[in-house]
């Protein structure tokens, strides 16, 4: 039987290594280690099909190493230790190890200390951030490098390759197709390319793409991350891309919209209460409907959500006292505060001098211990800083404003920026003293080059 195009034509050089231009170009580290003839115990992390296995393979043949691969899944202490035993023998072994976040305490007792001495060179591979997936033990002993997915110019070229070796000649929109569903990976590039020899391109719309992603993996995480952070950042044509991949890609539409449900009130509060509303409402549809009719409310909620003003304060104010009590300010309830709906009330709760706030609001009460009377826990995030061109815009604006007292509205429509960043800034030039705004709302610029 023929072996697979992936096992045929994999490359054997670091000259026709396609991609991971980061870690084999000139001057960068596996390049050097081969031209240096050195190397160290390393992880390779990245994709599928992004050239683990075939860069191991590679530098054993250019250092002219033993090289053994195995799979942390199917290796026991019996084939670890005649490893170790064979190591010690030829003097100059490469263990590869696929699937390394899966290795066992036991199988690091065993190889652990012959690859600290260097008796063999450990070359691990995986999918999964080393950070969470490998143990701490083997981190501090090897190198850790990252590989991308390889573009679509990369499989391309590699594809084209590997044709004119065929007897068969594939046409070139075929390859850029290939190069395009295979999502990085050269591997399930490859086996679409030995279908399409096999079958002919008019079978080509059968054959299927890799996954999104692994919803099982890291990538589950970064994905609803990089759903949030962009629902934060008030991006929603990202938000709504990150959403589609990660329905793409098999995600719980439930978990989904737990996410975005948290991020309406973490990332929006008060500034715009109707968020949590709407983002509970699509928890509900999610949960009623399911896919694939809730992907509309789940797309709406994405939408609304990043349009939305922003405030962080529901969750820095929570976070702010249960920060204050847990580090030892925690203080009994004030007599005035305390619950009297009881007949020994007074014996208990001594005097009353709670004041009933709806007949008397303007009377002055302290409803917080008397050690935190000055403490507060609410209140807008201010701008730490504001960007040159923003402060540049807004002053230019504000020099042609038509009227003597500030519209916020047609600040809006002039620079583009949504109420509440414009608030933000504003109030960073009356800090910086760019700007006088009294009650009336009637404002003076200050200390421009042109006043």
């Amino acid at each position: 039987m023929q072996k697979p195009f992936a096992e045929q034509f994999r490359p054997d050089s670091l000259d026709n290594f396609v991609g991971q231009e980061h870690l084999v170009g000139s001057g960068k580290p596996i390049r050097r280690f081969v031209e240096e003839k050195h190397i160290q115990s390393m992880i390779f992390w990245g994709p599928p099909g992004t050239g683990k296995t075939t860069l191991a393979r590679i530098l054993s043949r250019s250092l002219s190493m033993t090289f053994l691969d195995i799979s942390a899944t199917e290796s026991g202490a019996k084939e670890l230790k005649a490893i170790v035993a064979k190591a010690k023998a030829v003097g100059s072994l490469l263990l590869f190890i696929d699937e390394i976040h899966r290795f066992n305490k036991l199988q690091q007792d065993i190889l652990l200390p012959h690859v600290e001495k260097g008796t063999l060179v450990l070359v691990g591979s995986t999918t999964e951030n080393p950070a969470f997936s490998v143990n701490k033990a083997i981190r501090s002993r090897c190198l850790i490098m990252p590989f991308k997915p390889l573009s679509s110019d990369s499989i391309q070229q590699a594809l084209a390759d590997v044709s004119r070796k065929l007897e068969k000649e594939i046409d070139p929109e075929t390859l850029i197709r290939i190069a395009h569903l295979s999502q990085g990976d050269m591997r399930q590039a490859f086996n679409m390319l030995e279908a399409v020899s096999i079958t002919g391109a008019s079978a080509f719309s059968e054959l299927g793409t890799n996954p999104i992603y692994d919803r099982l993996s890291d990538e589950h995480y970064d994905h609803a991350s990089a759903l949030q952070k962009s629902i934060r950042g008030s991006d929603p044509d990202a938000a709504v891309y990150w959403l589609g991949k990660m329905l793409a890609a098999g995600e719980d539409p439930e978990f989904i919209a737990r996410r975005m449900f948290i991020c309406a009130a973490e990332d929006i509060g008060n500034a715009e209460p109707m968020a949590t509303v709407l983002a509970s409402a699509t928890l509900q549809a999610v949960q009623q409907l399911g896919l694939p009719e809730a992907r509309i409310h789940l797309s709406q909620s994405a939408i609304f959500l990043a349009r939305a003003p922003k405030s962080n304060e529901t969750i820095r104010a929570i976070e702010g006292a249960m920060n204050l009590i847990q580090n030892g300010e925690s203080f009994p309830v004030p007599p005035h505060l305390k619950d009297r709906h009881y007949p020994d009330a007074p014996e208990f709760a001594g005097k009353d001098t709670y004041v009933y706030s709806h007949t008397n609001p303007f009377h002055e009460q302290s409803f917080l211990p008397a050690e935190l009377v000055n403490n507060h826990f609410t209140g807008e995030e201010e701008l730490s800083m504001l960007p040159s061109d923003v402060e540049e815009t807004l002053i230019g604006l504000l020099q042609r404003h038509p009227a003597e007292r500030l519209n916020l509205q047609w600040l809006v429509r002039a620079s583009g920026f949504p109420a509440w960043k414009l608030k933000k800034a504003i109030r960073v030039l009356v800090r910086k003293q760019k700007l006088d705004i009294n009650e009336d709302l009637k404002f003076q610029l200050k200390h421009t080059e042109e006043a």
